[in-house]
Formats: C-alpha cells, sequence, structure tokens
C-alpha cells in the first residue's frame, strides 16, 4: 500500500508523459475507429467527447518530455515532436483532425516514436542516462518508468514499471533488500529525475527539529519536502 502511494504520488508530480498512444483513449476510438496504434503523439487540443469539436492546436507535451532521448542516436524525442505538431490542426473538426493526420507525411514521424519507445529511451540529465521501460509497447507503461529488469532490486525500485516483481515485501523489506538508502523510498536516479523536474531536495540524511515560541498566531502549518520524506507538522500556542 504505501508503495502504491509513493509510486503515484509521484507520477503526479510530474513523472509522467505526454506522448500518447490515441487508441487507449476511449473517446477518441469512439470517433475515429480506424485510428492506427502503432503511432505516439501530443494530444490535439480539443473537447474529446464531441466531434464537432474544433482543434485549434496540440497539447504540449510534459516538462519530464524535455529529457527523453533515443537511446540507439541519442537525439531528444522532442526533435519529432517539431515535426508532429508543424501539421496545422486550421481548424479542423475533431473528427477529421483524427483521421487525417494519419495520411499526412508528419505522421512518420509519431510513427517513429513509437518504435523509438519499444528499442530503447533514456531520461537524460545532469550527465546521467537512466534506462525508460521499453520492449513491447503498453499505454501507460511505456516511457514513463524505470526499466524494471535494471532496477527492481536496485535502491530506485520505487518507479518502476511493474509492481508484481515487488509481490510479498513491504516497504520496509524492500529496504531492507535494496540495503540502505538515507533519502527512503527515492533512490538517486529517480531523486535525480524529479530535480530535473523541478523538485529540488535534501540528499543527505537530515534530522529536522523544531522549536515553537510564543506568538500571535493561534494554530499554523510547517511543511517541507526532505529527501523522500514529506513531512507535515500542525502545532498550536497561545496567544500572548
Amino acid at each position: 500500500f504505501e508503495y502504491v502511494i509513493l509510486h503515484e504520488f509521484t507520477h503526479g508530480l510530474g513523472f509522467l508523459t505526454g506522448w500518447s498512444q490515441w487508441t487507449s483513449i476511449g473517446e477518441i476510438v469512439a470517433l475515429a475507429p480506424s485510428t492506427q496504434s502503432n503511432f505516439l503523439a501530443p494530444l490535439p487540443s480539443a473537447n474529446l467527447s464531441s466531434p464537432t469539436s474544433k482543434v485549434t492546436s496540440w497539447l504540449p507535451l510534459n516538462i519530464f518530455d524535455k529529457y527523453l532521448v533515443d537511446t540507439s542516436t541519442s537525439k531528444s524525442l522532442l526533435n519529432y515532436s517539431s515535426v508532429i505538431t508543424s501539421y496545422a490542426p486550421s481548424s479542423q473538426t475533431l473528427q477529421s483532425f483524427l483521421t487525417n493526420f494519419q495520411t499526412t507525411s508528419q505522421y512518420a514521424a509519431a510513427q517513429s516514436v513509437y518504435q523509438i519507445a519499444q528499442t530503447g529511451v533514456r531520461f537524460v540529465s545532469n550527465g546521467l542516462a537512466i534506462h525508460l521501460q521499453g520492449g513491447a509497447y503498453v499505454a501507460g507503461t511505456s516511457i514513463m518508468h524505470l526499466d524494471a529488469n535494471d532496477y527492481v532490486a536496485s535502491v530506485d525500485f520505487l518507479m518502476i514499471a511493474s509492481a508484481d516483481k515487488l509481490k510479498g515485501l513491504s516497504l520496509d523489506g524492500l529496504f531492507k533488500r535494496t540495503g540502505l538508502n538515507i533519502t527512503g523510498a527515492y533512490g538517486p536516479l529517480t531523486l535525480a529525475v524529479m530535480q530535473a523536474l523541478g523538485w529540488p531536495s535534501v540528499t543527505r540524511d537530515v534530522r529536522v527539529s523544531l522549536t515553537l515560541m510564543p506568538s500571535d498566531v493561534t494554530s499554523g502549518v510547517v511543511d517541507g519536502l526532505f529527501g523522500s520524506q514529506l513531512f507535515l507538522i500542525i502545532f498550536s500556542s497561545k496567544t500572548k
């Protein structure tokens, strides 16, 4: 339970790709049943539940995607995004856009990203090249988790792709199996990703002491993030 909460919490902080396999979205499949599954692209900016909704632009990728690199060529996936989004929606209806995009020259770039996602993508930042989950593409899993084979037995187990490999172990049990990690559930590579996403962290063992002084404030909250330890202290003091 603790593992799942921390894992999903970390996705919520931005450990998440904006590359989309359109056939994984029910509304798109309903509007354009002929949509192929062998490409990845940003999503169109439109009301996906309305076939007559006008597509005005492409939705931006996430900050996470800024650091994704093709393992075999060291080429940033943002290069492919630039090509794909050069196809102008021109206020087409959503239904027309979904169908027409697959007939354009830009569609080939989207197919390339799909292939790259299976052959190997790395998160590259500050000299680190972190392997992300590859293999047969699975929406919601591929390129937004650490590679399970590489990191399941390491201190960076938290963001691997498959919790099945961790069954039967509590979070404390996982700590014992992988050895001492002073930043808790966040291994050094996971922390490096979070740092790149804009979440600074303290990477040494920190113990916090707090002395409350009398004040005119009757109650308050002190919060912070030290390493992977999110803490919340609720306090009260009497008014002078």
